[in-house]
C-alpha cells in the first residue's frame, strides 16, 4: 500500500476533546412524534449551538485553551438535558 499523498496532520489532544465536546454537544436523539417534543427538540439543539458557538469564541477571540472550551463545552450541555420523549422505532400512531 502507498503513502498518501497528503500527511494526515496531526491534532493534539486536547482540540480532539474540543472537537468531541462538539459533537457530544450538537449529538441529540430525534423527538417523538408530538408537536411539543418537537419543539422542545428544536429549542434545545438552538441552544446548544449558540453554546457551541461561545465556546469556540472563547477560545478563538479571548485565549481560552481548548482543554478549557471542551470543559465549558460539556458543563453547559449537562446543565441543558433532553427534557422530551425521544423518537422511538415503531412509536407512532396505529
Amino acid at each position: 500500500m502507498s503513502a498518501p499523498l497528503v500527511p494526515e496532520p496531526e491534532i493534539a489532544p486536547d482540540v480532539l476533546a474540543l472537537l468531541a465536546a462538539v459533537r457530544e454537544a450538537l449529538t441529540i436523539p430525534l423527538p417523538a412524534l408530538t408537536s411539543r417534543d418537537e419543539a422542545a427538540y428544536g429549542r434545545l439543539l438552538q441552544s446548544r449551538a449558540a453554546d457551541v458557538r461561545a465556546a469556540l469564541d472563547g477560545l478563538l477571540r479571548m485565549g481560552v485553551t481548548p482543554a478549557n472550551a471542551a470543559q465549558v463545552l460539556r458543563d453547559w450541555a449537562a446543565d441543558s438535558p433532553v427534557t422530551y420523549a425521544p423518537w422511538e422505532p415503531g412509536g407512532g400512531p396505529t
